[in-house]
This record gives structure tokens, sequence and C-alpha cells, in this order.
């Protein structure tokens, strides 16, 4: 009798070790524990949580994610950033076909209200960002483009340097657009689709 009394003993505990309940944000998460390899200290122990989440347990009875960018929770991206990346693709295609430069102002116009609405809606983060430096770079070549229409009609006949260095300027800034644009979609993954 004592034997089983004692077997019984030894179960409950190892069954208490292996399951510790934890809690964060005022819920209760069942945590699967394993003794850690990776660690010298015995004071940190990994577990998995009934969900499947990898956590680090620590003596003092306070725990964190093993891996926390894997678990976070996204925040939602706001329609008008959506709209925002839209107008941005949009532009940064049309720029490509050499548009005229009247279609290229009004791009230029929808892209920055898509933006203005946007910057008012997200946190202040990498996306946020690039879609502000997007809207300047695109700005700054719309006043080189109007400058190269201005000194074509003003001086037919020597305009070519002046023409030439703006150009050169317009396309620089519309291709470090481009690569702005990819930015800003991968920044846009750390948001969760509408």
């Amino acid at each position: 009798m004592r034997q089983i009394i004692l077997s019984l003993a030894v179960v409950i505990i190892t069954s208490n070790i292996n399951t510790i309940k934890a809690q964060q944000s005022n819920k209760d998460t069942k945590i699967n524990t394993a003794p850690s390899t990776k660690h010298n200290s015995p004071k940190i122990i990994k577990g998995t949580t009934s969900d499947g989440k990898k956590v680090l347990l620590k003596s003092d009875g306070t725990w964190k994610y093993a891996n926390p960018l894997e678990y976070e929770e996204k925040q939602i991206l706001p329609e008008s950033a959506s709209k925002a990346l839209l107008e941005f693709s949009k532009i940064s295609g049309s720029v490509e076909t050499y548009i005229p430069f009247d279609q290229y102002q009004s791009l230029l116009i929808d892209f920055k209200g898509c933006v203005d609405q946007a910057l008012r809606d997200l946190p202040d983060d990498s996306l946020k960002s690039e879609l502000r430096d997007a809207v300047d770079r695109y700005d700054k070549a719309n006043k080189i483009w109007h400058f190269e229409i201005l000194t074509v009609q003003d001086k037919m006949d020597n305009w070519g340097k002046e023409a030439s260095q703006a150009l050169t300027d317009r396309f620089a800034l519309w291709n470090e657009n481009k690569l702005s644009l990819e930015r800003a979609y991968k920044y846009s993954k750390q948001y969760e689709k509408q």
C-alpha cells in the first residue's frame, strides 16, 4: 500500500512539473515543459503552451516567448494605407511608361491625398516613413519636370545641359521610389490585411 501511494505521489509530482500554469493578460495558459539543454542555468526551462507556442520559464515564476516576433499580434493595415500602396504602385508603374506631365501631376495628386490619410492612420513605423519619403521624392521630381518644361519654353536654343541634368535627377528620384515601393510592401507585411 505504501509503495502504491509513493508511486502515485511521484506521478502527481511529475505531472505537476510537466504542466505549469502561467498567467498572461489575465489568461491561464497551460505550458508543457522540458529542461533546457541550451541554457547552462537550471533556472530557465523551455516549454510549449497548449496552443504550440514556445516559451522560456524562469525560476522567479515569469515567462516569455522563446521567439517573441513569431507570436506578436499584428496590427491591421489601415484601409487608407492599402489605398496609398495602390496609388504608389500606379504612379511608380506609370513613370516607367513615360506618361505626359499632366497625367503625372494627376497621379501625384491622387497619391498625395491617399498618403496624407494613411499618415494620419499609421503608427510611426517604417511604412509611414517610406510613404512620406516617396511623396517627397515624387514631388521633387514633379518640380524638376516642371523646370524642364519652363526651360524648354524659355530657352529653346540653349537648354541642353540644364535639361539633361534635370532629366537625370528626375529619373534618379523615380528609381529610388521604385525601390521605396518594394520596401513599403515589405513593411506592410507586418500588418494583417482587412
